[in-house]
């Protein structure tokens, strides 16, 4: 469902997506995350990355991943690693945390990736997607994401969670890492309220 945006958009900025209600999160885990940031975040925008304790996450920390912002150069920013929690490290096959995310995406999608980010933050309100990859094999290994901004003023930090729906095999789930098959986004929106 589309919702009326209260957060505006800077003319300069190199995504755009639609604007989704909350209920557009189909994923109970994804849900829950946005409804306690929502309620982390109270008045302000976001909450920052001080307003909890890692035990406020722990039911979500093996799909999540907890990116530092930084300042890059000519005035980019660039996303750190400080945590790749357990299940999104297997999903990429290695565990990314102290690495850049710049430095670790395929070309063919690092620059539209890194706007999706950068548009989050600019806004300081989440992005929402459903995706998919159709592996080598033929199997349809299917994603959400959801990006929440954390910090005081600007945001400091991404809190993103990865849920995959992954084949029950073994080798299907190493093969994500092997493969580099390029996913499709099928559903990409900024959520608000």
């Amino acid at each position: 469902m589309l919702a009326a945006s209260t957060v505006p958009r800077p003319a300069d900025m190199p995504f755009d997506a639609p604007d989704f209600a909350p209920d557009a999160i189909a994923a109970p885990r994804a849900r829950a995350l946005f409804d306690w940031w929502n309620a982390a975040r109270g008045d302000r925008p976001m909450p920052a990355r001080g307003d909890f304790l890692s035990e406020d996450l722990a039911i979500w920390w093996p799909d999540l991943i907890l990116y530092e912002i930084d300042a890059g150069p000519r005035g980019t920013r660039r996303y750190r690693f400080r945590v790749h929690g357990s299940n999104a490290a297997q999903a990429d096959g290695v565990n990314y945390t102290g690495h850049y995310l710049d430095e670790i995406m395929p070309e063919a999608y690092r620059k539209v990736t890194l706007d999706c980010y950068d548009a989050m933050a600019d806004r300081r309100v989440p992005l929402y997607s459903r995706g998919h990859r159709i592996m080598r094999s033929g199997v349809r290994m299917s994603f959400e994401r959801l990006l929440l901004p954390l910090g005081s003023g600007e945001a400091t930090h991404v809190l993103a969670l990865l849920l995959w729906r992954l084949p029950t095999m073994a080798g299907e789930i190493d093969a994500l890492a092997i493969e580099n098959v390029p996913f499709v986004i099928d559903v990409i929106g900024f959520v608000v309220l």
